[in-house]
Formats: C-alpha cells, structure tokens, sequence
C-alpha cells in the first residue's frame, strides 16, 4: 500500500523534497510520527524548500519497497531530493538543512546501532568517562549510551572530514539524502536492472522501476541492499557522503541515541579500509 501527500501540487518552491519511509507491519515509532510533525512545521516557514511525504505500507521487503520509491520519486518531475527515513529513527528539522547544505549528490548521517557492545566498556576511553564526576547524570548516561554502540557506516581510505563530513565507503539509508540526478544516473549506467513484473503500476512509474537496492554477493562480501546500492554509485564514479555530527535517535527496546563526532571526542575511532 502507498500513501503520497501533496503528489500532484505544482511545483512551486525551488527545492521539492521527498521523504520516503517504508513501514512493513504499517507502523511507525512516535519518536518517528513526532519528527515527521516537526519538520512539516518547520519548513513549512522556508520559502525555497517544499516537503512532501510517502510510505510503502505491508510490504515485507525493505529493498523492493525502495525500489518503488524511487519509480515513484522519479515519475514526478517536480522532485528534487529523495530522503529516506526509516520508521524507528527520529530526528531534528534542522538535520534535514545540515544534509542539503553540504550540497553533495549523495549523503546520509550514521546512527547507532540497536545493540550494546558491553566489551567496549574495557576500552580506557570509556573507563576515563566512567571516572569523569563533572559530567552531569545525564550527559553521563548519553555519553556512556553513545560509546557502548557501533554505528550504520563503512569507513573509506579517506580520513579527512570537512565540516563534520567525510567521504566514504558505505553507509546505511535509514537517514540518506539522494539528489534526483544521482537516480538518474544510475538507472542509465544499469540497464540491466529494469524490472517489467509490475505491470499494475502507472506507466510511469514502471518505466523507472529498476533493483537498485538489492543484497548482494560482491567478490565474497555479502552486503545490505544499501550497502550494495553505494557500491553501485561508486562503480560509476559517485562518491558517498557522511555527516558525523548529526544526532539520531534509532528506536528498539530502547532510545539509542549519538554520533560520531561526540564519540571521537573520547576514544579513537578506527577507519577500516574495506568496513562491512
């Protein structure tokens, strides 16, 4: 199921920017419902940029469910940017600005993932936190939070970070913004991955349906579909973005909150050439 607000309204800001949110079981967290509220709001009050929403709703297969998004995301002319967000994350409206004004084709902000990494309470970097008595019980509890997880990110070779932002390998979409040239790009460098079995969507919808997003087998190294959708923009000369500084909150059985940079201000974060 697919529910698109404001599809059809003429464009009428420079910017029309698309956020796209696959929901299998058709629910989102609050956190997620509260985000989504703000950022109508908040921009709302801009007059160069215009947001507009949709889910995939029952589908229980997150990288065809993109795969629509981006059929439909490119059916509309009046579309700029596609972002995706997933159901479990929140956010601030000013993340989305951060993303846009680094002005790059394709970028996302990492967030932790849902599991704590209780060996990293060994590292001295965290033991010099647990000793910290300035911290307050709050910004002891978040920092403690934020360094116990991993995060959704494969490093590159590159190490310099320009404005919180880094070039690199791989990263996850559950935060990703994707200029609509970088789709156009890819569907005319892989032809091959047209898909046809569609036929009960709108001709022109199904004329920009291609795998894009697919787990994938490459040279040994089984990767995500967003993983696997990175690749295939590098193989074409497109580089990856990250921007470090952005604080998402991603939802299980509990909030787990932080980034990158906060983390790298108490520990050395190791930049694996080839991270899965």
């Amino acid at each position: 199921m697919t529910i698109m607000t404001d599809a059809d309204h003429k464009l009428s800001k420079p910017m029309r920017l698309l956020i796209a949110t696959p929901s299998y079981d058709a629910q989102v967290h609050t956190g997620y419902a509260l985000s989504l509220v703000k950022t109508y709001v908040h921009f709302q009050k801009r007059q160069d940029i215009e947001i507009v929403h949709q889910f995939r709703l029952h589908d229980c297969s997150i990288p065809r469910a993109r795969n629509h998004f981006v059929a439909y995301f490119l059916s509309d002319p009046t579309l700029t940017h596609l972002l995706f967000i997933d159901a479990d994350i929140s956010w601030m409206p000013e993340h989305i600005e951060k993303l846009l004004s680094a002005k790059k084709p394709l970028i996302a902000a990492t967030f932790p993932m849902k599991k704590y990494l209780w060996e990293k309470l060994r590292t001295s970097s965290v033991k010099e936190l647990v000793l910290n008595d300035k911290l307050s019980p709050q910004e002891f509890q978040r920092k403690i939070k934020a360094n116990l997880v991993d995060y959704a990110i494969g490093f590159g070779e590159s190490r310099e970070v320009n404005h919180h932002v880094i070039e690199v390998k791989q990263v996850a979409t559950a935060f990703m913004l994707i200029e609509r040239q970088v789709l156009e790009q890819m569907q005319k460098a892989y032809p091959q991955r047209k898909i046809n079995n569609f036929t009960e969507l709108p001709a022109k919808v199904q004329n920009h349906l291609y795998s894009l997003f697919e787990q994938e087998n490459i040279d040994g190294e089984y990767l995500s579909s967003d993983y696997s959708f990175c690749r295939l923009w590098s193989k074409i000369g497109g580089k990856v973005y990250a921007d470090l500084s952005i604080t998402l909150s991603h939802h299980g059985s509990e909030d787990f909150t932080g980034n990158l940079m906060e983390v790298s201000q108490f520990q050395t974060i190791p930049f694996p050439p080839s991270a899965k």
